[in-house]
């Protein structure tokens, strides 16, 4: 049993049950697009996305890069500790784990 993450999408309804609702009175919905992702263990970070790829560390110290639109896995790095945050900048991962390293991963390989 891996943990998930699945793909949404925001759609917007209306408040109550008046049709004549404004605009900035609007709620959001969210609802499933499809698509899902599981991670090896329970996901440590927060979820990052950047360039339609979501980043995600794990406590089985797995960096995970997942397709945004579809959930599917682009790759996968194995950091060899807790990861405990990601940061991206254009092409480059930087991964700080709980036993203080800090990892810097090519964003298109995963290397």
């Amino acid at each position: 049993d891996g943990f998930r993450l699945v793909a949404m999408e925001a759609i917007w309804d209306e408040c109550g049950a008046d049709a004549n609702v404004e605009p900035q009175n609007r709620c959001l919905v969210w609802q499933e697009r499809g698509g899902s992702f599981a991670a090896d263990s329970r996901i440590t970070t927060a979820p990052l996305l950047a360039d339609g790829v979501l980043y995600v560390g794990t406590q089985g110290g797995i960096v995970h890069a997942v397709d945004a639109a579809n959930g599917e896995e682009l790759w996968s790095f194995d950091a060899d500790a807790r990861v405990e945050g990601i940061a991206v900048i254009p092409n480059v991962i930087f991964v700080t784990t709980a036993d203080g390293v800090l990892i810097a991963i090519a964003g298109e390989s995963g290397e």
